[in-house]
């Protein structure tokens, strides 16, 4: 249980980049059958491969990302 504990991170980047991957593919396989348009297609398939860049890097420096939110709040409480 440690060392799956020690690895959860990884684990995170890992779901996050295969449920991108996922949407990616789905999308360019439902323009590939005709059942979206191929410029829709294409625009979905970007969207997610944008999608899950942001979310990695949000996970691999969700400390970094912690502390630009609470530097947020604290200047919206001034």
């Amino acid at each position: 249980m440690g060392k799956f504990l020690r690895n959860l991170g990884a684990y995170n980047k890992t779901t996050a980049a295969a449920l991108g991957s996922g949407a990616a593919l789905a999308t360019a396989l439902l323009g590939l059958g005709n059942l979206l348009p191929e410029s829709l297609a294409g625009w979905l398939t970007a969207g997610a491969a944008g999608a899950t860049t942001v979310a990695v890097f949000m996970i691999r420096n969700q400390g970094l990302v912690d502390q630009l939110g609470d530097r947020a709040v604290d200047l919206l409480n001034q």
